[in-house]
């Protein structure tokens, strides 16, 4: 699994008197790898199991499951990429109420925050007749992206 979360932890208001919880686990691969073509009670399995290592939730009950695939979910960037997605920018900030968001939409490695931020300026733009910029949102491609090594006693910063 590459990141579990629990979405308790997100708002649990949400939750009331509920003692149960939703958990996502997400497993990050290429559509033609193993894990992407396994069948779906074989990833609740491998889910169930994984958690359950963690130590997170003990003893409790796992009522359900459920397998969500999105496939190209995060952009992968080569060399010169950006040289070939500035025309695309350019053609599609020509289009009239077009609002480009997120990772889907401005092909962009942005954490929620980002997507988030986009999200809420671009309802500005929308309602308020603002003139964000949508594309500057995180364009610090360099600087902002953690770069750690993996050692022996976990991730350490270069």
């Amino acid at each position: 699994m590459g990141r579990l979360t629990n979405f308790r932890n997100w708002v649990p208001e949400l939750y009331g008197k509920e003692e149960s919880t939703i958990c996502a686990l997400e497993y990050w691969c290429y559509d033609k790898d193993e894990i992407w073509i396994r069948d779906e009670n074989k990833l609740i399995d491998l889910a169930k199991e994984e958690l359950r290592k963690t130590g997170l939730i003990g003893s409790a009950e796992i009522s359900a499951g459920h397998v969500y695939k999105i496939p190209r979910c995060y952009p992968v960037y080569g060399t010169g990429y950006k040289d070939v997605l500035k025309p695309v920018e350019d053609y599609l900030n020509t289009i009239k109420n077009l609002h480009v968001i997120g990772r889907y939409g401005a092909f962009k490695y942005n954490n929620q925050d980002h997507s988030i931020l986009m999200g809420k300026l671009a309802v500005e733009n929308i309602l308020e007749n603002k003139k964000h910029n949508l594309w500057e949102i995180n364009t610090d491609y360099d600087s902002y992206q953690e770069s750690s090594v993996i050692t022996k006693t976990g991730l350490q910063k270069k």
